[in-house]
């Protein structure tokens, strides 16, 4: 069977940390001997497109089994026992950007905080999504010292966060845009739109270099002390729990199931396939990863055996429609 023209089916993908999140380097950068990963241009949080889709495909594996075709139509088959390259993915997915950073403050505990810089390429990305215009706009956002808040927090005048003092004002524009966000979010999962502020991109990038959480851990030794060969301190860095990371998912034609080859016929074993989305189509992949997504739940980065990386995840399709969705 010979591949058809069709376009690929499109997914936003929303994770929301439950636990503290430790997307390392893997090397050394000053006081911080495990620091989290970062953009080399705005040093903002960043999690690499690799280990995603490697936590995605883990997540498959544990749904589908290693072996199965379903896990390769979506993540590729690897190499063959001759150490040959086979099929590739039909999954195609991205870095996961930061999109609002938790930072303590005098009121409320805690504001979820963003900036226009962040929500413009939130818009930008979207239009891939074709719901770019959904978001609207924050233009410019505050001035120098000052921050746009939810119009019901309750705040009017000074908002503290971290050690910075704000002058804050309540915003329309970030209204919509907090709400909006609180849809995909999901209100049931704890995200309040009330408590989301917007700031420069300045303030954005102060909070999220010098805001992270940093860690002191130690080894211990085989008789559970610290001395001789115990001791080994190191500090590391993690982002905070309710964390909001956003990434974009492109479905397209499952190559396994359209070559008619390698494993499609283990593909029968998907329950979700007897309806009307041809198997292997785009639709048909798009559909497996909301599968996925069903389990709502999601570990990212290291330390998985110290309860570090678990995510809230939900994944949306065309949104622009769904004012009150809380998912697909």
């Amino acid at each position: 069977m010979s591949h058809t023209a069709e376009p690929p089916q499109k997914r936003l993908l929303l994770l929301q940390a439950i636990t503290s999140l430790h997307p390392g380097t893997g090397q050394s950068t000053g006081v911080v001997d495990l620091p989290i990963q970062r953009e080399a241009h705005t040093r903002f949080p960043v999690y690499s497109v690799s280990g995603l889709k490697g936590a995605l495909r883990d997540e498959a594996e544990g749904k589908w089994g290693e072996a199965s075709g379903l896990t390769k139509a979506l993540f590729g088959s690897g190499a063959d026992e001759q150490g040959q390259a086979t099929t590739a993915g039909a999954l195609a997915v991205t870095d996961a950007r930061i999109l609002a950073f938790p930072v303590r403050s005098l009121k409320r505990i805690f504001f979820w905080v963003t900036c226009p810089m962040v929500l413009e390429r939130l818009r930008r990305d979207l239009e891939l999504l074709d719901s770019g215009a959904a978001f609207g706009t924050v233009g410019e956002g505050p001035g120098e010292g000052s921050a746009w808040v939810h119009p019901d927090a309750g705040i009017d005048g000074e908002l503290v966060l971290e050690e910075i003092a704000l002058t804050a004002s309540p915003n329309d524009d970030l209204k919509a845009v907090a709400e909006r966000i609180a849809a995909l979010a999901g209100a049931a999962d704890g995200f309040d739109p009330k408590r989301f502020a917007l700031v420069t991109n300045d303030d954005f990038g102060y909070f999220v270099q010098y805001a992270t959480q940093v860690s002191a851990r130690i080894r211990l030794n085989e008789r559970k002390t610290t001395t001789g060969d115990g001791g080994n301190l190191w500090y590391e860095e993690t982002l905070p729990s309710d964390t909001l990371l956003y990434a974009l998912a492109l479905c397209h034609r499952s190559r396994t199931a359209a070559s008619g080859d390698g494993d499609g016929g283990q593909q029968a074993e998907s329950p979700a396939q007897s309806g009307e989305t041809a198997v292997g189509s785009a639709a048909w992949v798009a559909d497996r990863l909301d599968e996925l997504a069903q389990d709502r739940f999601l570990q990212i980065g290291g330390n998985e055996t110290v309860g570090q990386g678990w995510c809230r995840l939900r994944c949306h399709g065309d949104f622009s429609q769904q004012e009150g969705s809380d998912g697909d």
